[in-house]
């Protein structure tokens, strides 16, 4: 994607252009290498963006009306009753097909406050002729259907539960009173539509709407042992087995199950909906796990392939 123009308007009539820089880099939802002058501005009320897509070879032009009032608003609500942190960025996204997201973003968590679709529009000449100077001026590529970035904004109702059970060879099971319990801290989530939070043990047990899991990473202690477990998970498994559990369900609730036995070697991610007697549980192929004890290499999936240090997210 190249953005050839974007513009901020703010409440006190200021209007201001956007940065724009030529490499971007980042996951979906990160934000581009800042350049920070110490200059703070207040939330937007409108954002204009026009740009190139280039996979697709259309141009797209939207104006976005963003509410600072009500972004405020979903801010409190998914900080309620956390640690007061503010956001400190404001991001945007645009995916094929004119999809544009935008994020407010702090150091541990970020919202996801708008998902929308641009209107196609004709280059201006000296657009086509920078485009040109760029070699950005090719062929389409061929893309997967706009579903395919869709499914990856939809918002579902669930709540994250690390169950501390053991594996018995057969069968999960509550821990005795002889064994040596283990209890999880909190969970750190990162999700297919760019947003991230971290949930502390009392919020575990909080429904929250959000997106797909991408990345997890859970937190157990037992005494004065700390174990991380991370997982990476595919988006086509995951993505399914999500609209398997919510479909046409919108107010459906259910559970994220995260499971883990160190010393039967055995660990399961699992998904629930309410009323389902028995949880479905997600192929071990589907995803790839980590654990690290006191930050030593622990247990890891026979299908491991992460670069040495891809836990520190």
């Amino acid at each position: 994607m190249k953005v050839l123009e974007s513009v901020l308007h703010f409440m006190d009539k200021d209007v201001r252009p956007v940065p724009l820089y030529e490499n971007i880099t980042g996951d979906w939802g990160d934000q581009s290498p800042i350049e920070e002058d110490g200059t703070t501005y207040p939330m937007p009320g409108m954002l204009w963006l026009r740009w190139w897509s280039a996979p697709e070879q259309k141009c797209y032009d939207m104006e976005m009306f963003l509410h600072p009032k009500k972004a405020e608003q979903l801010w409190k609500e998914h900080a309620a009753g956390k640690e007061a942190e503010r956001y400190k960025y404001f991001v945007f996204g645009m995916s094929p097909y004119g999809g544009v997201a935008v994020w407010l973003k702090a150091q541990k968590k970020s919202v996801l406050l708008k998902w929308a679709y641009a209107e196609e529009d004709d280059l201006h000449e000296h657009e086509s002729a920078k485009l040109e100077r760029l070699n950005l001026l090719t062929e389409p590529l061929a893309l997967p259907p706009i579903e395919f970035f869709d499914q990856n904004m939809e918002q579902y109702t669930y709540r994250y539960v690390a169950l501390e059970e053991l594996w018995n060879g057969k069968a999960w099971q509550p821990y005795s009173d002889d064994d040596d319990e283990m209890f999880c801290d909190h969970v750190e989530e990162l999700l297919y539509d760019g947003t991230r939070d971290q949930l502390g043990s009392e919020y575990l047990f909080d429904y929250h709407k959000a997106g797909v899991p991408q990345k997890l990473a859970a937190v157990w202690y037992n005494g004065r042992e700390e174990y991380k477990a991370f997982f990476w998970i595919q988006r086509e498994e995951v993505m399914g087995i999500f609209q398997q559990i919510f479909h046409n369900k919108p107010d459906v609730k259910a559970d994220f199950i995260i499971r883990l036995d160190l010393k039967a070697n055995m660990y399961e991610l699992a998904l629930r909906k309410e009323g389902m007697p028995q949880p479905i549980v997600l192929p071990k192929e589907c995803y790839e796990m980590l654990v690290l004890r006191n930050e030593n290499n622990c247990m890891m999936s026979e299908n491991y392939s992460q670069a040495w240090d891809a836990w520190r997210w």
